[in-house]
């Protein structure tokens, strides 16, 4: 929950501004300011980021006021700002905590400090004093102060008091969704939001956030009605209007994920995050040369974007400009040297180059950086294979079997690699496999080796 970092200076005068402003020019001069007056003063050079004019103004005041609860409640609350937690407790044990605003201030202090059982303790005490009318307002802030360090599972158990006296109450309601959020119980969440949604139908944010819910549990379709709803209240909401599109994306649903993000487009300021998106999704579609037009736009913002050069490097290699997908691969190379996907792409264009000796050197670099790069294992035994080398990609094939047996094809080049080694059992053992998933893969290996038909036919026979 971001702190609420408002004020009102309504009462900040040219006068007082003025004072002010001749009393930090000029430290030594001998101003009188009430206690009023320093509180507006020090909120108001707080929120103009001028911190230390604000603590200078409070160590005058508390000169010219030095018993001023008021005054000292407002040091402690900038040193906790500032994080001087030990200096604000120090500040706040010389005040009493029958001041609202003071038990706050010291509950969030033993929060920052971990010391969590003395600041249950002070939300009881606030509890236990309160009226029931106030309850639901006091659970809010003694909630808030839980969620700024992360505490969201003790949040929780005061905004569940709070709903018991004001089950409408919008914002605690909202406030409890999130923290159910964070823990985890996403149904409840769920639930909460759609409590939220039936006090009021038209309450945007809660259809967002009920969007955002789906999204994360891979919901897609409800979480494209939660944007709907949302866009029914406000179709002018960029934000929606991206998350629509990223839920239409998920769901292969390509051309329509284009129209949410070309509708965000119009008043995007940096627009190059879009031209990713769009770029894409026009790959996906098979449109490379819309996909290689945005992916350069990209890259015109931004010439060392890492996610541009890759898919840009990766449209102009199905389109067979090697050498320029080349470079491309390479500068992404030198953005993350450690990508593995970027090494396996430089594989595969030395590959299409027919340069086997890089092709294996690639390959074997992005398995080292990522051990669970399938795909670049299969890439280096298929390459070992074409170069007739079936006892080098043996142990690259086993390494996938032990990690994902259910990799495609993999006994499809088990099987070849059995059969060049003269393993008849493994072989055998990879043709019944290969019979028995249903796939295409035994009749494209009896297509290489059909002199090995008879064998596949006994062994289905056995079968039946």
């Amino acid at each position: 929950m971001e702190q609420n970092n408002s004020y009102d200076f309504e009462d900040l005068s040219d006068g007082l501004k003025e004072r002010a402003e001749k009393f930090l020019s000029d430290r030594f001069s001998e101003l009188y300011f009430d206690v009023d007056e320093l509180e507006i003063l020090v909120d108001h050079y707080i929120a103009q980021r001028r911190d230390a004019d604000a603590y200078a103004l409070l160590e005058y005041g508390l000169k010219l006021h030095p018993h001023s609860s008021e005054l000292l409640a407002r040091k402690a609350k900038f040193l906790l700002l500032q994080g001087e937690i030990g200096k604000a407790s120090a500040v706040l044990d010389a005040l009493s905590v029958d001041d609202y605003e003071v038990a706050m201030l010291k509950m969030e202090a033993f929060v920052k400090l971990n010391r969590l059982t003395e600041a249950v303790e002070l939300a009881e005490h606030l509890l236990k004093e309160e009226e029931d009318t106030e309850m639901c307002p006091t659970c809010l802030d003694i909630a808030s102060v839980f969620m700024e360090q992360d505490h969201y599972d003790m949040a929780l158990n005061y905004l569940t008091i709070g709903k018991k006296y004001d089950s409408n109450n919008i914002e605690l309601l909202s406030e409890l969704a999130f923290c159910l959020e964070k823990v985890g119980d996403v149904e409840k969440a769920i639930d909460t939001y759609n409590d939220i949604i039936d006090i009021n139908p038209y309450y945007a944010d809660a259809w967002f956030n009920l969007g955002q819910v789906f999204l994360g549990q891979n919901r897609y379709r409800q979480a494209l009605h939660a944007y709907e709803m949302c866009l029914t209240i406000d179709d002018l909401d960029p934000l929606v209007w991206l998350q629509k599109g990223h839920a239409h994306f998920s769901m292969d649903e390509f051309h329509e994920a284009i129209e949410c993000y070309e509708h965000c487009l119009k008043d995007a300021k940096d627009k190059w995050q879009l031209y990713l998106f769009l770029g894409e999704c026009y790959e996906k579609l098979g449109d490379c040369d819309t996909a290689i037009r945005y992916n350069r736009k990209v890259l015109d913002e931004q010439p060392s974007n890492f996610d541009a050069l890759m898919a840009l490097g990766f449209c102009l290699m199905e389109k067979k400009q090697l050498d320029e997908a080349q470079e491309l691969f390479a500068a992404a190379i030198k953005v993350r040297p450690q990508s593995s996907e970027a090494w396996f792409n430089m594989g595969e264009v030395a590959n299409f180059k027919s340069r086997t000796d890089d092709a294996v050197s690639y390959y074997t670099r992005a398995i080292e950086l990522d051990p669970k790069n399938i795909d670049a294992m299969i890439a280096l035994a298929t390459t070992y294979i074409d170069e007739d080398k079936p006892s080098e990609a043996l142990p690259v094939l086993l390494r996938v079997k032990a990690m994902e047996p259910e990799t495609p094809r993999l006994y499809l080049l088990l099987a070849v690699v059995y059969y060049g080694l003269n393993d008849s059992e493994n072989l055998l053992d990879c043709l019944g496999k290969m019979v028995i998933s249903g796939t295409e893969d035994i009749n494209i290996f009896l297509n290489v080796c059909p002199e090995l038909s008879e064998v596949v036919k006994n062994y289905i026979e056995r079968k039946k």
